[in-house]
């Protein structure tokens, strides 16, 4: 229905979990080695939502005691996580009688546990990483996914702190953009 000025009421059902297309919104792959796990539950967590289905990524349900149109959402939604997720966090996560739930818990243990040790080996990444052959965007692109890695395991790089890195991991082509 819509109201009086012609606009969609606010009752109107979400739209079907099925009918979104994931690949336009995630265009890359969730990645343990490029730190944008934040990045792709973000996006992830907005599609859900906007299809009102978020709580089968949130709450723990065994699928036996839901309705078929429930499963088939849950498939769904597990479809998007494993189609948006590189090879080796596939093998990680995946299971035989596997929910969006599980996966989406796997994920975040991964990307949550050990804590410490991932900050030492993103850290030590963003330290050593170097423009080399990479554009400039490509470059910045890279150090603020690994900052972003960072800010997961809790350690938040500020902005003065990823200036002087970009600065000093530029390459000696472009010496007068350092100055």
């Amino acid at each position: 229905s819509a109201s009086a000025d012609g606009a969609a009421s606010s009752t109107a059902p979400p739209p079907s979990i099925h009918a979104v297309n994931v690949g336009a919104h995630i265009d890359f792959k969730l990645d343990d080695v490029y730190g944008n796990y934040s990045k792709w539950r973000r996006i992830m967590s907005f599609i859900l939502r906007k299809s009102g289905v978020e709580s089968h990524v949130l709450v723990n349900l065994d699928p036996r005691t839901k309705t078929a149109q429930w499963r088939h959402n849950d498939r769904q939604i597990l479809l998007m996580i494993y189609g948006t997720i590189t090879d080796e966090l596939y093998d990680v996560i995946s299971a035989q009688e596997s929910t969006a739930f599980h996966a989406w818990f796997l994920l975040d243990a991964f990307f949550h546990d050990n804590l410490a040790g991932r900050a030492i080996h993103v850290g030590a990444e963003f330290r050593a990483t170097v423009q080399g052959d990479m554009k400039i965007a490509e470059y910045c692109r890279r150090l603020k996914a690994l900052a972003d890695g960072l800010a997961d395991t809790g350690n938040t790089v500020s902005d003065h702190d990823l200036t002087m890195q970009l600065l000093h991991g530029l390459a000696t082509r472009v010496d007068t953009i350092r100055t």
